[in-house]
């Protein structure tokens, strides 16, 4: 299912209302995005983390402690996903 189909019942905003993200969120999820370098079964699993990263952060209500410690643990997530598929 695509973004913009998604129903409203998740009690999460809309894809398409977005908001921009912070300074902080951007550096979290420029590490989170997957390393071009990397093999393509590795990229997959990085991507799969990464578009989670992004809808999540884009559809919070706004910045906060928790959102940021919540991008940092899915990075930390990533590179261990990563490292068992090596």
């Amino acid at each position: 299912m695509r973004q913009e189909d998604m129903a409203d019942d998740d009690g999460l905003a809309p894809a398409s209302e977005a908001r921009p993200f912070t300074e902080a969120e951007n550096i979290l999820l420029r590490f989170i995005k997957p390393n071009p370098n990397l093999p393509p079964h590795l990229q997959d699993i990085s991507a799969k983390i990464y578009s989670a990263a992004v809808d999540i952060a884009g559809r919070s209500p706004g910045p906060s402690a928790e959102l940021t410690a919540g991008l940092r643990k899915l990075l930390e997530a990533k590179d261990c996903l990563v490292r068992a598929y090596l």
